[in-house]
């Protein structure tokens, strides 16, 4: 188990990691997805703001 926690509300979204986040952040690149540290442990994840509903 990597998460620990899933914190915030809509698409800004914290994650608290069980351990420290570097490998995390570090896999979460290669998968083209941008990430910040926020706090010991914690990763921020916010989508881009250009994100569009699908309409059938």
């Amino acid at each position: 188990m990597v998460i620990k926690e899933v914190r915030g509300i809509g698409l800004l979204i914290g994650l608290q990691l069980f351990k420290d986040q570097t490998e995390f952040i570090k896999k979460l690149t290669e998968n083209k997805l941008l990430t910040i540290r926020a706090a010991e442990n914690v990763i921020r994840i916010l989508p881009p703001l250009n994100v569009k509903k699908k309409r059938n």
